[in-house]
């Protein structure tokens, strides 16, 4: 109770959850649709030409599909929930430089980067990825 008001917290989805439980999948697809509009730009054709439109189209729902496989196969558990333009903006606009050091490509970023342990998992998870869709003969 604070003063002669009583208030409780509830989140948008457990409230939605808990009022229309019928109405979760339809919010769902419709927070899909917000993620592909604001952070693929889905919604708008670019020009006139039609098939101009539908290369458009399909870039953006392969761009959409290959930050999925991102999410679900790459990241861990608490970055697999975060839209698009949260990955954008913390994970892959990073300042940086690439060096070559010997012959190997070395990725420097700024100091106190507070993601970097997220972006060295990212890195073992893809090595151990390709190394199981190449195994080296023996």
């Amino acid at each position: 109770m604070e003063g002669n008001y009583y208030t409780y917290s509830m989140t948008w989805p457990h409230f939605i959850r808990c009022v229309w439980p019928s109405s979760w999948p339809v919010m769902t697809i419709e927070l899909n649709i917000r993620d592909l509009d604001y952070d693929h730009f889905i919604t708008k054709a670019p020009t006139g030409n039609f098939l101009s439109n539908f290369a458009y189209f399909r870039r953006c729902v392969m761009s959409y599909n290959l930050a999925l496989i991102f999410k679900t196969f790459v990241l861990s558990d608490e970055w697999s929930k975060a839209k698009t333009s949260t990955l954008r903006k913390k994970l892959i606009n990073v300042s940086g430089r690439l060096v070559n050091r010997s012959g190997k490509m070395v990725m420097r970023l700024i100091g106190g980067f507070p993601y970097i342990e997220v972006l060295i998992s990212v890195k073992e998870r893809l090595v151990w990825l390709y190394r199981r869709l190449n195994p080296v003969p023996v």
